[in-house]
């Protein structure tokens, strides 16, 4: 039996260790993960480790059939409330350690065990592990005591994500008083509410909060914190102080992309999550499926442009016209992507403000410091960006995103990997073994995880490639007599050299980077499922239809029907998609954010745009918070005013993703909601016209609507992912009985 070190329990290190106990034959591996925290999960365990780079409230950027494992669905958790499709990363937390449970026997995997040192030593002419390891005590200091164990291998799956990286901008001039409420520079992993950007804790009514960056990172929380400021000012139990203005500053042109869109089929509208269109294998045109990597150039470009069109369908110049302005501006630069259900319609609402250039420097303002409680501060500006200076500064969040951390690695052993700290985007050179080791790497080494767009699957199938090379070994087996595409000396050296580019330009022209150089994460798994020659969990599928995900790809030692409860689930909400209009709520209370302008129909047509108009002076607005029934997924205050301002009428409007329903209800005095009005369920929407679906508005059982069939018809008009316009036809000046007015509502 040979041993194996695995450093790290994140979801590399659990799928390691799963595949090396499980798709091995019995007794070829003994397995110890050393894993520094309380709990397993790495990054994902926000409930032992609340204050760390994640925050536990977060919704993934990718949906459940991308976050997972082939043979761990998400419908054999039990979790209360159920995940959604996108889940939250406390849910991340649990399915970590169900899937632990699961594979791991007990005692494998030693927490609170910091690794400080491994060292490559020779035991009989044999290659081997010489792991030094501490244990973390409950405040994270660690002991003196040193535990030192032997191993035939070493895998290292400790990630991309340790440290935050620190910011790129100078400080200057920045002092710190007891008696001045300080503005807090801070980095994005750190924030979680608005009174972490305050050192009282107390949001000032003026300012600017000044976010630097422009990855994921960076529109997470930019979005994050204007939801917070608009639960501020809007919840019941709120401050109800006026939003601070926030400026997100990029170096890139930006496109937002939420997280479910049109699947471009039937004509009426339909929604599935983004993956489907990303990840889909039925537009691929190479046979077979391979994976797909390269330098950008201008056709790449324009491809992505189109496709990003496509998505949107010219709603990337709604976003208030910064991403086509940020898209001029920026050249043949190939914008980069984020994902996020709210940052768009934050930005066409005015909350965040995204300004295209560099902050080099951040100082104190001393002049026009107008709050003698509060130091304000100024950035400084490249030349080239959009605004020289930006004033009045209140907080300030570095979206730098995070470096790994190899400090246990002697420096000779970080070389042998191409180890570079200054570039945290490519860290390591890993160009074999599927991006798991390299040309003068040890053979007993692998590393996992080590490159943007180690999605889960990916981390999979590289677990199987080194449960391989080293059974492989095990049996005597010369390594030239298993090469595939992959592994072989030819794409091997492409890979290297392909890796050695990427660097120089991330240093001369990071503009000319792709996003993610290695994103064709479709290819990825097609072909390293093809070379690993795993079997596939198609369930009526050919092979060019549906989505690459996880759960089509197992080996011998998977459980075969977890894969199909996740196919089956994947194959039903396609089917749902269309017949019951799945998350077409969802879609459409996203799109309902922000002002709109009331009109009144002077005719009644089936058609929207077709239809007359005389416009009324009076606005409502949708302006988000928190839930406050602990029920619903999303909800809004809503708001109805006047020509001269002054408030109509409020609502509360809720969004239940399970139940694919909008609920209206009526407000008391405080901003609560009161009692329910109507429910929209959207499962019996109808489409007279093209991209347009119709609700009827049910009467609620607690309505003060004394006929029930007193039922408006709420008609959403989409374009892409936005809502260009809505309408009620049976209204009431009200707003809440049914009446004969129709309306429509434009921006």
């Amino acid at each position: 039996m040979k041993s194996v070190a695995i450093i790290g329990a994140g979801p590399a290190g659990l799928v390691a260790a799963k595949t090396l106990l499980h798709s091995c034959a019995k007794d070829t591996f003994s397995v110890s993960v050393y894993e520094q925290g309380k709990s397993v999960g790495g990054l994902w365990a926000v409930a032992s480790h609340p204050a760390g780079l994640i925050n536990a409230d977060m919704n993934t950027n990718l949906s459940q059939f991308t976050v997972c494992f082939s043979d761990l669905a998400w419908d054999s958790l039990e979790l209360q409330p159920a995940a959604n499709i996108f889940p939250k990363a406390w849910q991340v937390n649990r399915y970590l350690k169900h899937y632990a449970r699961k594979f791991i026997p007990e005692g494998v995997v030693a927490l609170q065990s910091y690794v400080n040192n491994v060292e490559q030593i020779k035991v009989d002419e044999k290659s081997q592990w010489r792991v030094t390891y501490v244990e973390v005590n409950d405040g994270n200091s660690k002991s003196k005591n040193e535990n030192v164990a032997i191993f035939d291998y070493l895998i290292v799956a400790s990630g991309l994500f340790n440290k935050p990286q620190p910011p790129t901008f100078n400080l200057h001039n920045i002092t710190i008083s007891p008696n001045v409420n300080q503005a807090s520079i801070l980095h994005s992993s750190q924030y979680r509410k608005l009174s972490d950007l305050f050192t009282t804790g107390i949001q000032p009514s003026t300012g600017k909060i000044l976010i630097v960056g422009g990855s994921h990172s960076g529109v997470e929380v930019a979005a994050a914190m204007a939801l917070h400021m608009s639960d501020a000012r809007y919840s019941p139990t709120g401050s109800a102080t006026e939003p601070l203005e926030i400026i997100h500053v990029m170096p890139y042109p930006l496109v937002s992309l939420p997280n479910f869109v049109q699947s471009g089929k039937p004509s009426w509208p339909t929604f599935l999550p983004l993956e489907w269109m990303l990840y889909g294998l039925s537009h691929r045109s190479d046979d077979p499926i391979s994976w797909v990597y390269g330098h950008t150039t201008p056709e790449s470009t324009r491809h992505l442009r189109d496709l990003l069109i496509n998505i949107m369908e010219g709603a990337i110049s709604k976003q208030d016209d910064s991403h086509d302005k940020n898209s001029r501006a920026a050249g043949a630069a190939s914008p980069y992507v984020a994902l996020s259900e709210s940052y768009v319609e934050y930005v066409r609402s005015g909350a965040i403000r995204p300004i295209l250039g560099r902050v080099l420097g951040i100082e104190a303002q001393t002049e026009n410091n107008y709050q003698e409680t509060m130091s304000l501060l100024r950035a400084t500006m490249a030349g080239d960006s959009e605004e020289g200076e930006i004033c009045d500064i209140a907080a300030v969040i570095y979206a730098t995103g995070f470096e790994p951390t190899l400090d246990f690695m002697p420096e000779a052993l970080k070389n042998t990997v191409g180890y570079d700290a200054s570039c945290p985007r490519l860290p390591l050179l890993l160009n074999r073994n599927f991006s798991t080791s390299s040309d003068a790497a040890p053979e007993n080494l692998a590393l996992m995880g080590f490159n943007y767009g180690s999605f889960w699957g990916v981390l999979e199938n590289e677990a199987r490639s080194i449960a391989r090379k080293y059974t492989s070994e095990i049996a005597g087996q010369s390594p030239s007599s298993d090469l595939t595409a992959m592994t072989d000396v030819k794409s091997s050296s492409k890979l290297y050299t392909f890796m050695k580019e990427i660097r120089s330009l991330l240093r001369e022209d990071p503009s000319s980077v792709p996003q993610n150089f290695f994103g064709d994460y479709a290819g990825l798994m097609e072909q390293t499922a093809r070379e690993l020659d795993l079997q596939r969990v198609d369930l009526g599928w050919g092979a060019r239809e549906g989505m690459a995900c996880p759960a089509r790809y197992i080996d011998s030692g998977c459980d075969r029907l977890e894969a199909e409860k996740t196919i089956k689930k994947l194959q039903k909400l396609l089917a749902t998609s269309t017949n019951q209009r799945a998350f077409a709520a969802r879609a459409a209370f996203r799109g309902l954010h922000g002002t709109w302008t009331i009109n009144r129909l002077e005719r009644s047509c089936s058609s929207i745009r077709d239809t007359e108009s005389a416009e009324l002076a009076s606005t409502v607005s949708f302006h988000p918070r928190f839930p406050t029934d602990g029920i619903s997924d999303l909800e809004y205050f809503v708001v109805m005013k006047a020509e001269y301002g002054y408030v109509v009428r409020s609502f509360v409007y809720r969004m239940c993703e399970t139940s694919n329903t909008i609920g209206i209800w009526s407000v008391r005095g405080n901003g609560d909601a009161d009692a329910q009005i109507y429910e929209l369920e959207f499962a019996s929407a109808t489409s007279d016209a093209e991209d347009c679906l119709s609700v009827v508005a049910k009467v609620a059982a607690t309505s003060e609507i004394q006929d029930a069939n007193a039922m408006p018809i709420y008609t959403f008009c989409f374009a892409g992912v936005h809502i260009v316009e809505f309408a009620i036809e049976g209204y009431s000046e009200g707003g809440s009985v049914a009446g004969d007015i129709n309306v429509f509502f434009t921006r």
